[in-house]
């Protein structure tokens, strides 16, 4: 009713409450469209609606969400049910709704063409009208409507000419392709494309195929010369990759990129990894970065902390500012190390306590496996969770040490574990540990069920004497049928007082029959000290085994200055039964001041074997081998060499698919004072 009445001016004479109680305006946006309809296929595509709503009394108070509550949307020919709307925000004049309503698409859709939808936008409150001062109507809610249209437009085929074996695309080692495919209603009209490349004479190629795409299902096959399947994979996630087979001998091979999407034209782009053996190139180290946060705290890495798969890395270190107190870390990298994730603790229990000697390892599916020497009960025990969603979030731990048969000792110290997955999942796990009092030992045990449970420990080394202490002192590999190579220094050779010397010994375990004798790796007749020895085992089962050899000390008689070490090296081609090519790997002066210089042996995927170690006292290198151990190429500096204030420590390296080298270690560069608190972790990248 107006006041006065009648009215002598208008509007004002009326009040707020003669406005109409619901949203007065709204304007329909339709900020995305992507619906489109395959000729004899079905609906796809996104859609989001918008709405922009107006309310007179949320005009005058200067809160117009208040006055509204609920906006939603439907379209009877396109959607099922009505669909909220959400608040996205208000200005004085509008609030925003707006959400993505294709998940509310009507099943079978089967044609294109424009759509009425219908926005509906309710007040808050409950409303009556009034019409010559006599209610009409209850008291409830009311809404406005609006309605816009949404176009679906018609798709078809386009239709291409590489979809059989004689018709394939060629693509080059190292290259890409684009390309779509269509498979409306099953019909395989465009359902498969084909391309072809060459393994040219020589090693063979390594490496994958890799195909990104977001319509599922769809995969990629690699086919042999006679069309023969080698191997597949479907996309998942966007992304997925062809990780076997990774070598491929010289020859024509197909790659298939089918999709079994029946209600959209799929568009893909697959690379080509497989490359030719780049080991004849000389290994240049393109770019230096620091793993994980610049700390102030010690910070160090175990030795085999790191994997790769394409350019993407995975490091594990443990971190501490307290030597009671260790956290073992995860990072990950997609940029081959040029940026990093935020670290992620990989250990569960919170226990203070020393975590050593972090490991880590990834199988073809992308878990990752993370093993450790933990003191949470006093004494040193292997540890080993798995993360099933590429670090982000990691297991319980699970204690390696089998209690029930072997009481655990006081003085229980291993030195390092090693972790590894084959290519049938099979999780191996190495470690030393002192259940025979007063001696240390080798043990091995495997887990078939993701690393929940695990094998008794199995005794490796057959030795009466026990293995020196450090993790220097032996080595273990796994190669990707589950083959295991164990190196280890022992004494037993050295029957006389005081025991001094030490030879290098091996054993191999067949996963179908164990492990079996110890041999002994150097020759038998040399009464000085071999040490720290390290293992590769290729995929053909040849073992590649270096150590620092003293037989040339100029202090035992020798033709080099004092106190002065060498790399030897020599492999089995008999699974470890005999050991041959015993040769020397050349070095700058062929001596180092440096006893310490810790080798690290990693097989390439070509199947030759690669060598990280200290060489003086403040220099780590790679020497590589391209003829499988017979000849050594000239050493490579990882960097240029740090000044002699800093000291180095913790290394380890892997070789990725594409033949590039990463290589991590810790040093004191950023405290290169007197006591050095701070350890930080650095990785180099070569090629």
């Amino acid at each position: 009713v107006p006041s006065p009445n009648p009215p002598t001016e208008v509007p004002d004479n009326f009040p707020m409450t003669a406005n109409q109680p619901e949203p007065f305006d709204m304007r329909i946006v339709i900020p995305t469209n992507s619906l489109e309809y395959l000729d004899g296929g079905g609906v796809t595509g996104d859609l989001r609606v918008q709405a922009m709503v107006a309310d007179w009394q949320g005009l005058d108070s200067g809160n117009i969400q208040d006055e509204i509550s609920y906006v939603g949307v439907s379209a009877p020919t396109l959607m099922n049910g009505e669909m909220e709307l959400n608040f996205v925000t208000e200005n004085l004049d509008y609030v925003i709704y707006e959400s993505d309503v294709s998940s509310s698409l009507l099943p079978g859709l089967t044609s294109a063409g424009e759509h009425m939808i219908v926005v509906r936008a309710e007040s808050s409150g409950a409303d009556t009208y009034t019409q010559g001062g006599t209610t009409v109507g209850p008291a409830e809610p009311i809404s406005m409507y609006q309605t816009s249209t949404v176009e679906i437009e018609s798709v078809t085929c386009d239709l291409d000419d590489n979809g059989i074996f004689p018709d394939a695309e060629p693509i080059a080692l190292g290259g890409s392709a684009m390309g779509t495919l269509c498979n409306p209603g099953g019909s395989q009209a465009d359902a498969i494309d084909i391309y072809t490349f060459q393994v040219p004479p020589g090693p063979g190629v390594y490496g994958t195929v890799e195909i990104h795409c977001v319509d599922e299902p769809t995969k990629i096959d690699l086919y042999g010369e006679t069309y023969n399947v080698l191997g597949e994979t479907y996309v998942f996630g966007g992304v997925s990759s062809l990780e076997y087979p990774a070598h491929l001998d010289p020859g024509t091979y197909y790659i298939g990129v089918e999709t079994e999407n029946e209600v959209k034209i799929v568009d893909y782009e697959i690379i080509n990894y497989y490359i030719e053996d780049p080991c004849d190139d000389t290994i240049q180290f393109d770019y230096e970065t620091t793993v994980g946060p610049d700390t102030t705290t010690v910070i160090y890495s175990g030795r085999k902390s790191i994997v790769t798969y394409l350019t993407e890395v995975w490091v594990v270190y443990t971190q501490s500012s307290d030597p009671s107190a260790d956290t073992i870390y995860y990072v990950h990298s997609l940029n081959g190390g040029i940026s990093w994730d935020s670290p992620v603790q990989v250990n569960q229990l919170e226990i203070a306590c020393k975590r050593t000697d972090p490991t880590i390892a990834r199988s073809g599916n992308g878990t990752l496996y993370c093993g450790w020497i933990d003191y949470s009960s006093g004494v040193g025990e292997p540890f080993v969770n798995v993360s099933y969603d590429g670090g982000e979030t990691w297991s319980s731990e699970v204690n390696l040490y089998d209690f029930e048969t072997n009481p655990l000792q006081p003085d229980n110290g291993p030195n390092g574990i090693f972790l590894d997955v084959d290519d049938n999942n099979r999780v191996h796990a190495g470690w030393v540990d002192s259940r025979v009092p007063s001696q240390n030992h080798i043990y091995y045990s495997y887990s078939d069920d993701y690393a929940v449970t695990w094998t008794p420990g199995m005794l490796v080394d057959d030795s009466s004497y026990s293995i020196p202490g450090g993790h220097s002192s032996w080595d273990m590999d796994v190669n990707d049928s589950g083959q295991v190579a164990v190196v280890w220094t022992d004494r037993r050779h050295i029957t006389d007082p005081p025991l001094s010397s030490l030879d290098i010994y091996s054993d191999t375990c067949d996963p179908a029959t164990g492990f079996g004798t110890d041999v002994m790796v150097n020759p038998p007749d040399l009464d000085i000290n071999q040490a720290g020895p390290a293992v590769g085992i290729a995929n053909d089962g040849t073992l590649h085994v270096v150590w620092v050899d003293q037989r040339n000390d100029g202090s035992l008689g020798g033709s080099n200055p004092p106190d002065t070490s060498e790399l030897y090296y020599a492999r089995s081609e008999d699974g470890g039964a005999t050991f041959v090519a015993e040769t020397e790997i050349p070095t700058a002066t062929g001596y180092s001041s440096n006893s310490a210089m810790s080798p690290r042996v990693e097989i390439s995927p070509w199947g030759n074997p690669y060598v990280f170690y200290m060489y003086g006292e403040y220099d780590l290198f790679i020497s590589k081998s391209c003829d499988i151990g017979d000849t050594w190429g000239p050493q490579v500096y990882e960097f240029t060499g740090i000044p002699d204030t800093y000291i180095i420590g913790s290394w380890c390296f892997t070789i990725a698919n594409d033949g590039s080298v990463y290589a991590v270690h810790a040093d004191t560069r950023n405290d290169p004072g007197p006591g050095y608190v701070a350890w930080n972790l650095f990785m180099e990248v070569g090629m």
